[in-house]
C-alpha cells in the first residue's frame, strides 16, 4: 500500500498438464495493477508488458524507499538483477532503470546480478537485509547491505528444521512478513520432493512461519 492505492506485483501463469501437480503451470510473464484503496473492483491502472530478464519479469520482489521503487527478477543460475524507477512511474517502464554493476542505465540488456542468490530483500532502520534459501543448502541465509542493491555481507545461517514438513520437501522464497526491532518473522515456502504427495494433503505445499533475532550473531 502506497499512499491511496494498492499496488500489486504478479506473475501471470498458465495451466500446464504436461508438468508434476503443483508445478503444473508455466510462466507467460509479469504484471502490475494499481487500485485505488476506496475501489479495489477494478485496478486504476493495468500493466501487462513488464521488463524482464530473458522471460523473468521485474517485481517477483520489490520494495519502496524514499519515493523509490526497487523491483527484483531472479534468472536461474544467473543470479537476481534489480530495476529502479520513482513510484509515479511504475507503469511506464520508459522511466525504468537498471543496475548494471557500476551504475544505473536505461537499457535493460545493461543489466547484472547483484548477487548468484534468489534474493529477497527488504529495507529496515539500519539499512536493507536480504533472505534466500539455497537450492543445494536448504538453510535460510541473511544478508545485510547499506544499498538495496548490495554488496551483501552475510550475517546469519539459520536452520529450518523447526518448521519443515514431515516429509522430504525443498524450502524456497523466503519473505519477511513482519518486524519489530530485531525481531523479524519470515514465511518460507516447502514443496515436497515427492510432488504427488500435495495430492493427499495440500498443507505440504506453502508458507511456513519462521520468528528470527535478526541482531544475534551465528
Amino acid at each position: 500500500v502506497l499512499d491511496d492505492e494498492l499496488i500489486l506485483f504478479a506473475i501471470r501463469v498458465m495451466r500446464d498438464d504436461t508438468k508434476p501437480p503443483g508445478l503444473n503451470f508455466s510462466q507467460q510473464g509479469g504484471a502490475i495493477a494499481i487500485y485505488p484503496l476506496d475501489e479495489l473492483s477494478v485496478p486504476r491502472t493495468l500493466l501487462l508488458e513488464v521488463p524482464h530478464i530473458r522471460g523473468n519479469p521485474f517485481g517477483w520482489g520489490a520494495l519502496v524507499d524514499d519515493g523509490i521503487a526497487y523491483l527484483y527478477a531472479h534468472e536461474e543460475p544467473t543470479g537476481t538483477f534489480v530495476a529502479r524507477t520513482p513510484t509515479a512511474d511504475l507503469a511506464n517502464p520508459g522511466a525504468w532503470e537498471f543496475w548494471s554493476g557500476a551504475a544505473w542505465a536505461p537499457d535493460v540488456a545493461a543489466a547484472a546480478p547483484i548477487a548468484n542468490d534468489r534474493l529477497r530483500v527488504f529495507s529496515t532502520a539500519d539499512g536493507y537485509q536480504a533472505a534466500a534459501v539455497p537450492f543445494l543448502d536448504q538453510r535460510l541465509h541473511l544478508f545485510s547491505s547499506g544499498s538495496p542493491v548490495g554488496p551483501w555481507t552475510l550475517d546469519k545461517i539459520v536452520a529450518l528444521d523447526s518448521i519443515a514438513p514431515d516429509t522430504r520437501a525443498f524450502a524456497y522464497e523466503p519473505l519477511m512478513v513482519d518486524m519489530t526491532g530485531d525481531d523479524a518473522v519470515f514465511a518460507v515456502n516447502f514443496l515436497p520432493v515427492d510432488p504427488n504427495e500435495v495430492l493427499s494433503d495440500v498443507a505440504l505445499y506453502g508458507p511456513r512461519f519462521l520468528r528470527v533475532d535478526l541482531g544475534s550473531s551465528g
